[in-house]
């Protein structure tokens, strides 16, 4: 395995919320881990799905700088839903991940929320519910996890806003709850930490 000196892995995130989800991910698997990671992990906000084309060559270009001697293992983050709906999706992933590879990343994987990110804070619904300081017996609503969440939140008045930074939200919820069921989607990212997603999710 390579070290802190010569690892980096980056995770590229389509909005604020993600950010802090994918931090509150991190900080779990390194409690789960009980031993440093050998590597170092930096986060880069895109601002929308619309910029990965244009924003994550410049990314990479400020991650190259801050660690001129590591190799870059870039993971990019995203949902489904606007490529499974649109038939003209606003950016070709698979261009990115070449056009980042050809610009100095070691290598490039892809996490897909599918269909949204929201859909995986449902997980832990109760959560969720928690948060909004709902009713408990609230029913959920019908429609992909972004519409759901949207509807809550309007239930507790409150907005909810794709890319935004809904405070102590993400706080509010069981990542050991919503890791055991996206585990599939985070076998890449565990395997390049360095760690065994049969450890880390089975128990």
């Amino acid at each position: 395995m390579l070290n802190a000196e010569t690892k980096v892995i980056v995770l590229f995130v389509e909005g604020d919320t993600e950010i802090e989800f994918y931090k509150a991910l991190i900080s779990h698997l390194r409690e789960k881990n009980k031993v440093p990671f050998e590597c170092t992990i930096e986060y880069k906000n895109m601002r929308g799905i619309g910029n990965y084309k244009s924003n994550a060559l410049r990314q990479l270009d400020d991650i190259k700088r801050k660690h001129p001697k590591k190799q870059i293992y870039a993971f990019l983050c995203y949902d489904t839903d606007v490529f499974e709906l649109s038939k003209k999706p606003p950016v070709d992933m698979k261009e990115v991940k070449k056009r980042l590879i050809e610009n100095g990343a070691s290598k490039v994987e892809f996490i897909k929320a599918q269909r949204t990110v929201e859909d995986w804070f449902l997980l832990d619904y109760e959560g969720v519910i928690r948060y909004l300081r709902l009713p408990l017996k609230t029913p959920k609503e019908t429609g992909n996890g972004l519409a759901v969440l949207q509807k809550l939140f309007k239930k507790a008045n409150r907005i909810y806003t794709k890319g935004g930074k809904a405070e102590g939200f993400i706080e509010h919820l069981s990542i050991e709850k919503i890791k055991k069921q996206i585990c599939p989607s985070l076998k890449k990212l565990c395997a390049c930490i360095g760690l065994s997603c049969k450890d880390i999710c089975d128990n």
